[in-house]
């Protein structure tokens, strides 16, 4: 499985991170500013992962304007979230007259008293839970 696969996107990342949630992970999305704009194909940054703080902080001295967002893996996110929550792998029904459901590993369903989210990895829906429980003053 992809390191990506295993750890929140870049995207949510930086929702956590907007909402407040604490900046300390194995993982970090490390963005790096391109002042030119010609290396990165128009992009603003570059966005690598990057194992551990000090690694990501030591990109500091060699680039200047770096980014540091907390990459969580499915198991962080997991410590933030409360207990009562559920999440599993969906199963879905190719048609609704299926008498014979499909695994579909792709897919990841989490559930908290009543609210449910569907994604394709797990760390990004235990993210999106998390986002929710976090805009929703739940958390």
């Amino acid at each position: 499985m992809d390191l990506k696969e295993q750890v929140v996107s870049l995207e949510l990342a930086i929702k956590m991170k907007e909402l407040g949630f604490p900046q300390d992970s194995l993982w970090y999305w490390v963005g790096i500013k391109d002042s030119k704009n010609i290396n990165f194909k128009g992009k603003e940054r570059q966005w690598s992962l990057v194992y551990g703080i000090d690694n990501a902080e030591g990109y500091k001295n060699s680039y200047g304007d770096i980014k540091i967002i907390s990459a969580y893996t499915e198991s962080e996110v997991g410590e933030i979230l409360p207990e009562g929550f559920e999440i599993h792998k969906t199963i879905v029904a190719p048609d609704n007259y299926s008498k014979n459901p499909v695994l579909d590993t792709s897919d990841y369903c989490i559930k908290y008293f009543g609210h449910i989210i569907y994604e394709i990895t797990e760390a990004n829906c235990r993210a999106k839970m998390a986002i929710y429980l976090k805009e929703n003053k739940l958390i």
